[in-house]
């Protein structure tokens, strides 16, 4: 009886969880981008760490910004990396003639430091224009991402703005699973801004005022966590500037990223970025991610529980999932224009819960390894 009401009670909570979610996703109007009279000088920074194969694409799609170049400066930080990134960039500066383009290296900075939040630290601390945009050394953005992010804070004024970020879907079955599985996060985080309960956003596609960022003292207080460098400084955010965190829902601010290249590669991320959960307070993001975590426990704890107890409410459990995260990623993944990727759900839908388990388990442990780095 004591299971009959645990799964029941939680297939009742996460389909009203996802519910309100479709909502959020729908309450997000689409930014009609249009030529702004203010004209925001940009300072975007690049963590890079070991990105050889990634950095010339990457500057590439920053160089070609239909942006005015004087109004915009791109900031490399190499994080101690052991390849030929630095090289790589100087090359690329030297070659294109960027002359607003630039790279430092952590290993030179005088306060030292490791990881991606001190490298964007070092970033912000030799910029010199009031608005910082982030990504990521293996992203490339669309010629009109700049613009768009100027107009939306010449429009609105927003302290920090949280912005799409999808996964190059490519030919491979594996990139086409992770692009999938990516798309749900994208949803997720779109949706509770659509509330205006913000509780996801991704440094690969993010702005902030640098003044925002110096009165919430940066990442003081999560250093500890090698992940994080977004998710935390959103909760500080929208702590200190209330209805001053927005989501710009606009295809063409959408930053594509790299799939990993393999699995273990694929587990390591996954686990870095849960590690950091243990150190969320903000109410709606612990609420979201007890109930997430525990009805997938549940259903991944279902062949066993067949066995062991009379429970009769395990294959409804299992349907509520299904059918009620089918049209929410059918949303989303339209937008995306990444529709193709949501039919591989009715075959990834059973395996699923056994990922999230596996995942929240490891991420417990705090053990992981990334860019030969092992935490």
């Amino acid at each position: 009886m004591i299971f009959d009401l645990i799964i029941l009670s939680f297939s009742v909570v996460y389909a009203l969880l996802i519910i309100w979610l479709i909502a959020g996703w729908n309450r997000l109007s689409y930014f009609e981008s249009r030529i702004s009279k203010s004209n925001i000088k940009i300072s975007v920074i690049v963590p890079a760490r070991n990105e050889e194969n990634n950095i010339d694409n990457c500057l590439a799609a920053l160089f070609k910004q239909e942006y005015p170049k004087y109004l915009y400066e791109v900031i490399v930080v190499d994080d101690h990396s052991s390849d030929s990134t630095a090289e790589k960039v100087l090359d690329f500066i030297e070659k294109n003639k960027a002359g607003n383009f630039s790279i430092i290296s952590l290993s030179d900075n005088k306060d030292g430091g490791f990881g991606k939040k001190s490298a964007i630290t070092a970033g912000i601390r030799a910029s010199v224009n009031k608005m910082i945009v982030t990504t990521d050394a293996d992203c490339k953005v669309k010629p009109g991402w700049l613009n768009t992010i100027n107009s939306y804070f010449g429009q609105h004024k927003p302290q920090m703005l949280i912005m799409p970020v999808a996964i190059d879907d490519g030919n491979r079955f594996f990139h086409k699973l992770q692009s999938l599985e990516f798309i749900s996060i994208a949803a997720v985080t779109g949706a509770t801004s659509g509330h205006g309960c913000h509780i996801m956003c991704n440094g690969a596609n993010l702005a902030f005022m640098r003044d925002a960022f110096e009165k919430v003292e940066g990442y003081c207080g999560n250093l500890e966590y090698a992940s994080g460098d977004d998710v935390f400084l959103l909760h500080k955010m929208k702590n200190e500037f209330p209805g001053n965190v927005h989501y710009l829902k606009n295809r063409e601010a959408i930053v594509v990223t790299k799939p990993s290249t393999s699995l273990k590669e694929f587990f390591n991320q996954r686990v870095r970025w849960f590690s950091k959960s243990q150190a969320f307070k903000d109410n709606t993001t612990i609420f979201t991610g007890i109930v997430v975590g525990v009805f997938n426990l549940l259903l991944a704890l279902s062949p066993l529980c067949l066995f062991l107890t009379e429970c009769k409410f395990w294959f409804l459990a299992w349907a509520v999932k299904i059918i009620i995260d089918f049209p929410f990623l059918l949303i989303v993944s339209s937008w995306y224009r990444q529709r193709s990727v949501v039919w591989l759900y009715p075959m990834t839908a059973l395996l699923y819960p056994f990922y999230v388990s596996l995942v929240f388990l490891l991420g417990l442990s705090g053990r992981f390894s990334w860019k030969g780095r092992k935490y």
